[in-house]
């Protein structure tokens, strides 16, 4: 019996060794990914469950200025399939102000965000991929340069969600992108062709005060709430071929300007 009891204690305590290992592996704090941008390092990061708050203004090549205070980071980052259990920022407001300048690729592909998403007043130099991830708390891109390409497709936001003040320079999409709640674009400049296709908007929804050089495309979008496209100026006119609006009461449209278009009645009313 005592032979057993042996037997029975040592497998698992060897299964458990194997279960705390391979936690381990699939595991990576945000500290450690912090050192290795310090360092210079490029990263890849797959498969993994992030540990702690990333806070990518804890990067070391700094700019200090007052009221604004800049963080350069020049690895390029690439987080495949991972979970983030903790809030992620590139932005600090507490005092004197720091934003996070990202002078590589940067991409978020098929990521879980669980306390949300913080880029206010990031740059992003090169191209920015956000595609398949989900956010379930807030995400914030207030204030973002996005000096590439940017893209969004299939990626799901089950809380609010803006992008105030935003500069979008390279093609961008949201193609079949997933908007649970409020999501605001607002004061924001569309250099290049920008897409919602197929895209779903579940809560309140404004595209006010934007500047659209291309054709923002709608098309087979579907809105099931408020829908506010306000004092926008379309230089190209907008597509909304298909869209759907649930509550076309809901609907408000007013001091817009459509350049380049002969029929701008049919741009709200199909």
């Amino acid at each position: 019996m005592k032979f057993l009891n042996i037997v029975f204690i040592t497998v698992t305590a060897f299964l458990l060794s194997c279960s705390s290992n391979s936690d381990k592996a699939n595991t990576i704090t945000a500290q450690k990914i912090m050192k290795k941008i310090s360092d210079g390092k490029n990263l890849i990061i797959k498969d993994k469950t992030v540990k702690g708050f990333l806070d990518f203004t804890k990067a070391q090549k700094v700019d200090n200025k007052l009221p604004l205070s800049t963080v350069y980071i020049d690895n390029e980052l690439i987080f495949i399939n991972c979970t983030f259990e903790d809030s992620v920022t590139a932005f600090f407001s507490a005092g004197n102000m720091v934003k996070t300048v990202f002078e590589k690729n940067v991409t978020f592909y098929d990521c879980k965000f669980i306390k949300g998403a913080d880029f206010t007043q990031a740059d992003f130099s090169k191209d920015f991929n956000f595609e398949l991830s989900n956010v379930k708390g807030r995400a914030s891109f207030d204030g973002v340069d996005f000096s590439k390409g940017a893209v969004f497709a299939s990626a799901n936001f089950q809380d609010d969600c803006s992008f105030i003040n935003c500069r979008f320079s390279g093609r961008t999409t949201f193609y079949k992108s997933v908007f649970k709640k409020t999501v605001i674009w607002q004061k924001s400049v569309f250099y290049a062709p920008v897409s919602f296709w197929d895209a779903r908007f579940y809560g309140y929804f404004e595209f006010s005060d934007i500047k659209a050089y291309e054709k923002p495309d709608f098309m087979n979008a579907k809105f099931s709430d408020r829908a506010v496209f306000c004092n926008s100026l379309y230089n190209c006119g907008l597509k909304i071929d298909s869209t759907q609006f649930e509550h076309k009461e809901k609907l408000e449209q007013n001091g817009n300007k459509i350049m380049q278009s002969n029929v701008l009645n049919d741009i709200f009313n199909q």
